[in-house]
């Protein structure tokens, strides 16, 4: 047993030892478990907290595992939680601003439109929730002594193709009908340039909630017009439609759309007094259309948790490795429930009844204020 401890100590002070090899080891662990390996020593402490690093860290990323998908969710209070359903951690996490909005997740960093006071001046910034870093983004709002109006701000950023981000940012010089044109951010050379043509589109474009994909940054609308902007290209094109049941009389129904580990999901839940079901849609790699993915029967849950028959919403889908490993989050008053599509099992993976949060037959999070994002050490 003593000659093992040797070897074993041996082999550390090896590694310790060697730069290039205690690098190369320490590159292909997550992000989290890295910040926290910072207080392991100076040495560590130098190696990791450097930008080369976070660059070198952020461009692996094909190397790695697919990343843990955590959340940061928004109470109807205005009070933001990070939370993990797989280690099924919960706990507060406070922004430096009280007026703080976050406009997008994508790939390990947050969107964030914030204010110094309740009616202060916006101002945009790139932050990651796990480094705790962030970069101030100003959007100048005038051009030739017209006023502009800013239609939607969105992130682009995606590791596998890049360590730098953009930031597209929609305007309109005109409210009514008007010519919408496109500004982008480099995160690389800090400038703001002119993107694309205008574009003309009619009153009920909504440019918010974007997701960012295969390049291009979408933004879709279960009832509307959807579009999608090409970063490489600069065209703007019509993203396909999505065909799912009609209502029924009597039928409360719900839609959501979210991505997860590169995948856009587009969810249906059908709610009826008797029956209760979910569907979940993806859109095609080449952008050709949307095909059924999941059928999810969720009488069974409801039968375990009443309270579904009161509310019910979904969080998330959580993308595993392989379809057998991917899960949907559902949100019920003062309950997450995580059902697993491969067996159809399901668990309550964070219980707020005893929470200061929890209101009886309310729900604790709405659909616009679920953030889904990957840990990363991603430099901003």
């Amino acid at each position: 047993m003593e000659c093992q401890r040797s070897v074993s100590r041996r082999s550390a002070e090896i590694i310790a030892g060697n730069e290039d090899l205690l690098m190369e080891i320490i590159l292909l662990l997550p992000a989290k478990p890295l910040i926290k390996s910072q207080l392991v020593c100076k040495h560590w402490l130098s190696i990791i907290s450097t930008p080369s690093f976070s660059h070198r860290h952020t461009r692996l990323f094909r190397r790695r595992p697919k990343p843990q998908q955590s959340f940061i969710l928004r109470t109807i209070q205005s009070q933001f939680f990070y939370f993990s359903p797989i280690c099924k951690v919960f706990h507060p996490f406070p922004f430096s601003s009280p007026y703080t909005r976050i406009l997008q997740s994508c790939n390990g960093l947050l969107l964030i439109e914030s204010r110094n006071s309740k009616y202060g001046q916006k101002y945009y910034c790139v932050y990651n929730p796990i480094t705790k870093k962030s970069r101030i983004v100003w959007i100048e709002r005038s051009d030739k002594n017209k006023k502009r109006y800013i239609s939607g701000v969105s992130l682009a950023f995606d590791p596998k193709r890049s360590i730098h981000y953009k930031i597209v940012c929609v305007m309109a010089t005109e409210l009514f009908q008007p010519d919408y044109f496109v500004d982008v951010y480099d995160s690389e050379s800090h400038e703001w340039t002119s993107f694309g043509t205008p574009f003309p589109s009619d009153i009920n474009t909504i440019f918010t909630n974007a997701i960012y994909w295969n390049n291009r940054v979408y933004w879709i609308r279960p009832t509307s017009k959807s579009f999608y902007l090409d970063l490489q290209t600069g065209n703007v094109g019509s993203a396909p439609d999505i065909r799912t049941p009609s209502r029924k009389h009597g039928e409360i129904n719900k839609n959501y759309v979210m991505e997860s580990n590169d995948h856009i999901h587009y969810v249906s839940i059908y709610l009826r007094p008797h029956m209760k079901y979910l569907l979940v849609f993806e859109l095609l790699d080449d952008n050709s259309g949307w095909f059924e993915l999941y059928r999810v029967n969720l009488n069974p849950i409801s039968a375990a948790f009443p309270e579904m028959n009161v509310q019910v919403g979904v969080l998330g889908i959580v993308r595993g490795e392989t379809e057998e490993e991917s899960s949907v989050l559902l949100h019920v008053p003062g309950k997450v429930i995580l059902y697993k599509f491969c067996d159809c099992s399901f668990e309550v993976v964070l219980d707020l009844t005893k929470s200061e949060i929890y209101k009886e037959d309310q729900l604790q999070f709405s659909r616009y204020d679920v953030y889904q994002f990957i840990e990363s050490l991603a430099p901003v």
